[in-house]
């Protein structure tokens, strides 16, 4: 699984925009959430050269006007290739070698009951890797 972060709070690469919230992009293909700046993410998206080739998602942590519009600036720049998810708190699992990756978001409802919740869905019961931002 390649993940590439795109927008986050620290950052070395010193001409990225930075801010609260996360942004990242799972194997090229599924934009994990927008970052707390639609223009700064969209700067960023610049820099890092990310094209619309493959992309297929983007998913969004809460229905916030603010994140609207961040997905809002996705679809105009690259029309018809992003579709757009939202739910109170979202985690992106993959099945990987013996087991699952999970990647959260902050994990509101707390970080067990999303992981059992992946654990239904995933007949692998083993967690390779658990990462992201967690306000617990």
């Amino acid at each position: 699984m390649k993940i590439r972060i795109i927008f986050n709070k620290d950052t070395k690469n010193k001409k990225l925009c930075t801010g609260w919230g996360i942004s990242f992009l799972v194997n090229d293909k599924i934009l994990f959430d927008t970052g707390e700046n639609g223009s700064w993410l969209m700067e960023n998206i610049e820099i890092l050269k990310i094209k619309s080739k493959g992309l297929k998602a983007a998913l969004k942590r809460r229905k916030t006007q603010s994140k609207f519009q961040r997905i809002f600036l996705l679809r105009e720049r690259w029309p018809g290739s992003i579709k757009a998810n939202t739910c109170p708190n979202q985690a992106i699992a993959v099945k990987a070698g013996n087991g699952i990756s999970v990647i959260t978001g902050c994990a509101y409802p707390g970080i067990i009951k999303m992981l059992n919740a992946v654990k239904e869905n995933f007949r692998k019961k083993i967690f390779t890797r658990l990462s992201a931002g967690f306000i617990l």
